[in-house]
């Protein structure tokens, strides 16, 4: 059964411009998924129709069985805990400090102080950045901070991570650096989409590769290149 699974789905917004077309495909648990295509080609708008930001106009969407635009608005919420998102729109709040960023979800959830802490040290472990917690936002590297929003979105061990855009605007070594640790979430068995403009990265990890030409699906390549 597939776990992610887009049934000609489009949206249109009201200036009557067509963000995705008719779009179908679906993922399995597990998969690493890369979303490609040109500024406007409707990358971002996927991944907001995937995590309930925003309602298909036509056509069905499911995540794990369930029917994402049948959610009410008080489920949303809910159903969001299912994914881990790394995006520009959900920045790191640059008046708390590396722990505090990292442990908000979990202060949200109203976990007990001692889990935090370990929870917070295990997931800036697993990123690198141990001994930056104390570090406020503003003293991190572009690649230091897209490592903390990696932290973020692992630490209650969502299902499925998404990441738009990860790389963008860092050195070529610190995206190397996002990828290799996208790729080792991935093994451990969460579901992995994520849309980027890194041609030679995405060629030389062999993923799954998905394809947008002006908010339609033109090209589903397993193991395919940009």
């Amino acid at each position: 059964m597939s776990f992610i699974q887009f049934k000609n789905a489009g949206k249109a917004y009201e200036n009557g411009h067509t963000a995705l077309i008719n779009i179908s495909f679906s993922v399995s648990r597990g998969e690493f998924v890369y979303i490609v295509g040109e500024n406007g080609s409707g990358k971002s708008t996927l991944l907001e129709l995937m995590t309930g930001v925003c309602t298909a106009d036509w056509g069905e969407i499911t995540v794990g069985g369930q029917d994402v635009s049948s959610l009410t608005s008080d489920e949303i919420p809910y159903f969001r805990r299912s994914f881990g998102i790394i995006s520009p729109g959900v920045p790191l709040m640059p008046d708390k400090d590396v722990f505090q960023n990292v442990a908000l979800p979990l202060y949200i959830s109203g976990r007990p102080k001692r889990h935090i802490r370990q929870t917070v040290e295990a997931a800036l472990g697993s990123v690198g950045m141990k001994d930056r917690m104390n570090c406020s936002v503003d003293e991190l590297s572009g690649g230091e901070q897209i490592k903390v929003m990696i932290a973020r979105a692992i630490i209650a061990d969502p299902a499925i991570l998404i990441a738009d855009e990860p790389a963008a605007n860092i050195s070529e070594d610190d995206a190397w650096d996002i990828f290799a640790l996208l790729e080792h979430i991935n093994y451990s068995g969460t579901t992995v989409i994520m849309a980027t403009h890194q041609k030679k990265l995405v060629d030389i990890s062999r993923k799954r590769v998905i394809r947008l030409e002006k908010g339609r699906l033109v090209s589903d390549v397993r193991r395919g290149k940009y």
